[in-house]
């Protein structure tokens, strides 16, 4: 849920998992093209209770094991929470700005997670000492490192 960031993220991570249908929920043609090259494989353009049917639909029936919901807002968080197939996960990673019917959920044994990502975790170390700084430039422009820590 959500043709962001975190949401076309989290289509690459699932297709590069070996997820074999990726559906991706959004609404800017530039983004769902980009998360189409990513590995969605279905789009979703509709919103509330149309997007609703049309991922009920799109999933046979009984809706999606994984649910990423990456918006926030009160009507992606519902719709996450309904399109969840029972037994499934919805994992809330919007930063929530509204409620989720937890009984609900309960009641289909819907797991539910989410929180803040541990960016920094996952950041590769690269140190460098300040005359090799063109090394930390290259090394950030070759893809090599997401940041360089320059010491004097």
């Amino acid at each position: 849920m959500g043709d962001g960031a975190v949401g076309l993220c989290a289509v690459l991570a699932a297709h590069r998992a070996g997820v074999e249908r990726v559906l991706l929920l959004g609404h800017h043609e530039r983004r769902l093209e980009i998360g189409r090259n990513f590995g969605a494989t279905d789009l979703v353009v509709a919103r509330g209770p149309e997007a609703h049917d049309q991922i009920i639909d799109i999933t046979g029936g009984v809706g999606a094991d994984l649910v990423v919901e990456a918006v926030g807002e009160q009507d992606a968080i519902t719709t996450a929470a309904a399109v969840c197939a029972p037994g499934g996960v919805v994992s809330m990673v919007g930063g929530p700005h509204g409620e989720l019917d937890l009984f609900g959920c309960f009641l289909r044994n819907v797991t539910l997670t989410g929180g803040l990502a541990p960016v920094r975790r996952y950041l590769p170390e690269s140190t460098l000492p300040l005359p090799d700084i063109d090394r930390g430039y290259r090394a950030v422009l070759d893809r090599r490192a997401t940041k360089v820590l320059v010491t004097a």
